[in-house]
């Protein structure tokens, strides 16, 4: 038995100097013969590491959704609240 181990790890930039992050890693069990099946090794790999990186960027777009949302409410909070 075979195991691979692919990951991927991402941080974006936020407002007032934050950040978020998100990683995603995959162990898999693969038959034996596929280590005589380049071909077919790389195709796995590849398939577990996009989908690794979708996970990274799908976590990554909610992130920013609702950090956006939050700085946007933040925002009207803190104009609306000041007395001119």
């Amino acid at each position: 038995m075979l195991k691979l181990n692919v990951g991927t790890n991402r941080k974006i930039g936020q407002p007032d100097y934050g950040s978020a992050g998100a990683s995603c890693n995959l162990e898999v069990e693969l038959d034996t013969a596929l280590f005589h099946d380049l071909d077919g090794l790389q195709q796995v790999v590849q398939r577990a590491y996009a989908a690794c990186n979708q996970a990274v960027n799908d976590e990554l777009s909610r992130l920013s959704v609702s950090a956006a949302a939050s700085a946007s409410s933040l925002s009207r909070s803190s104009s609306s609240g000041s007395n001119g």
